[in-house]
């Protein structure tokens, strides 16, 4: 009986040890949404760059693409440039 209530106070003991350390790392709530916009924030500024990578990927990718010489058997024989304006695709 004695050892196991030496036992039920270690456990208690440890139990208030343990409960204490987390108390002093709990965050107030002003310092809760003070991360939190700021995580927020973070992830935008993520979202923005990818949205503008996207774009300029696709515009880098109609630039290259339309201003490609297309050489024809025929063209590259007579020496004439090929398809090179977007007039030329319906655009």
């Amino acid at each position: 009986v004695g050892r196991r209530i030496f036992t039920n106070s270690r456990e208690r003991w440890r139990q208030q040890n343990v409960n204490g350390a987390f108390a002093e790392l709990k965050l107030s709530k002003n310092e809760i949404l003070r991360l939190a916009l700021r995580y927020i924030n973070f992830l935008d500024r993520m979202l923005t760059d990818q949205d503008l990578r996207g774009i300029l990927q696709v515009l880098h990718h109609h630039h290259h693409y339309h201003h490609q010489r297309v050489c024809f058997p025929t063209d590259c024989l007579s020496g004439s440039p090929g398809i090179t304006h977007d007039a030329d695709w319906g655009l």
